[in-house]
């Protein structure tokens, strides 16, 4: 998979929505779940940007969640954000390994969206469940 800086600021910016209260792990795993979706391709997209960016998909980027103007324009400064960025370049380049075992989805805990009902998550990481194999 080929990715350039704006995949990796975006990808980013889509963990620091997500995730950025998470331990590393839970950052990693929600990079892979983007990752893993561009492997797929189709509906989702074929690269990182398009699948963060892909409407509906991640709640930080949907214009009414309050998380959306957080993710818009947090930068450097924040010592959240450079470890979000760190998480994004590690799983691009391969240096950190998929913890959700291929994972597409996820969701928070203490939430139970349509898609996962009767479904077994195969990872749990942090305060998110993961889960493959949901079309």
């Amino acid at each position: 998979m080929t990715f350039n800086a704006r995949d990796i600021e975006i990808l980013a910016r889509t963990i620091y929505g997500e995730a950025r209260g998470e331990p590393w792990l839970g950052k990693t795993a929600v990079a892979y779940v983007v990752l893993n979706r561009a492997r797929c391709g189709g509906w989702w997209g074929e690269a990182v940007t398009d699948v963060c960016l892909k409407p509906w998909q991640f709640s930080c980027w949907n214009q009414g969640d309050p998380n959306h103007s957080r993710v818009a324009s947090v930068d450097m400064e924040s010592s959240a954000f450079v470890e979000c960025l760190a998480a994004a370049g590690a799983a691009l380049s391969g240096l950190a390994t998929d913890p959700t075992r291929g994972a597409t989805h996820y969701h928070a805990d203490g939430i139970l969206p349509s898609w996962a009902r009767g479904r077994r998550a195969i990872a749990t990481i942090g305060r998110h469940r993961f889960y493959r194999g949901i079309d």
